[in-house]
């Protein structure tokens, strides 16, 4: 993704389809590197300055993962 300023923002998919409905992620900065910065998401809103529903990501099966 990226920000309104243009910085790439990476985090993990929250889901398998683009929700077009709602666009705009709200996503926890945690680290920064020269390509941009990576995050967590947070919360997902129709509009820039919309209300925001929080997202609950799908839960990490750690034994499949092998």
């Amino acid at each position: 993704a990226k920000t309104i300023n243009n910085v790439t923002v990476h985090f993990p998919t929250i889901e398998q389809e683009p929700n077009l409905a709602e666009p705009w992620v709200d996503v926890r900065i945690e680290r920064a590197a020269v390509w941009g910065v990576a995050g967590t998401p947070l919360a997902r809103a129709a509009r820039y300055d919309g209300p925001a529903m929080p997202i609950t990501l799908p839960p990490i099966d750690l034994v499949s993962l092998r």
